[in-house]
């Protein structure tokens, strides 16, 4: 019995270590994934941004030279509107390193203050419409950012291209499927050219890495339509 004893402790030792060493590596794995995904976002986003305001600086230090007052001010405008992008780019890449540990609602919070104010500028009634919060709380922390993005572009493109007066958002859970739906009272969409711009393939691309299905209805105005699992 001792024996036997000792040798069930040694087992359950030998256990808690391969399980230590096993959540360490999938620590690592983790971590590296997700300083992969931040110098990629850098790269693409942050880093594509800096690069045009850097060209407009050069061009409107050529233009003052040449005494292009007009063109140089123009310059001017695109660099603080890019430099704008990147604070907005920096602040969004920030909340989604924490996400993980940010409550749903943070994220409900963020996609209403950016609508509101997006579309403020552009004088347009934005309303959104969310049911009990506690529904969404187990949806998983990896898409947040994801789903953040996509809502943001299509809120974007419905402001910037659709000549709406109303956007409205609302999220819905049926059968454990949450539902999405932004839509506007706008020109609509081109649906042969659905994909080639407006950062529609963008949005598409991200709902795949979601597993999400998306869909466009444009007969009347622009309805934009994603189902996730929020079981993932």
């Amino acid at each position: 019995p001792l024996v036997f004893f000792i040798n069930r402790i040694l087992h359950n030792l030998e256990e808690k270590q391969r399980q230590v060493t096993e959540a360490k590596f999938i620590g690592e794995q983790n971590l590296l994934r997700e300083r992969l995904r931040v110098s990629q976002q850098l790269h693409d986003d942050i880093g594509g941004t800096l690069s045009g305001v850097n060209m407009y600086s050069y061009m409107a230090e050529s233009l003052f030279e040449q005494n292009e007052k007009d063109k140089v001010r123009e310059s001017l405008h695109v660099i603080q509107r890019g430099t704008g992008e990147v604070v907005d780019k920096l602040k969004d890449l920030v909340w989604s390193v924490k996400q993980e540990s940010d409550s749903v609602d943070t994220m409900l919070e963020r996609i209403e203050q950016y609508g509101m104010e997006i579309c403020k500028a552009r004088d347009i009634h934005f309303e959104m419409k969310v049911g009990n919060v506690k529904e969404y709380e187990s949806f998983p922390g990896e898409y947040r950012y994801k789903l953040y993005l996509l809502i943001k572009e299509a809120i974007n493109n419905a402001v910037k291209h659709s000549g709406a007066s109303t956007v409205t958002l609302t999220f819905s859970i049926v059968n454990r499927v949450l539902m999405i739906c932004i839509e506007d009272d706008g020109i609509g969409l081109d649906m042969n050219n659905v994909g080639k711009g407006n950062g529609i393939s963008n949005m598409y691309r991200t709902a795949e890495q979601m597993n999400a299905t998306f869909n466009i209805n444009s007969e009347k105005g622009t309805l934009l339509e994603i189902k996730i699992s929020i079981d993932g």
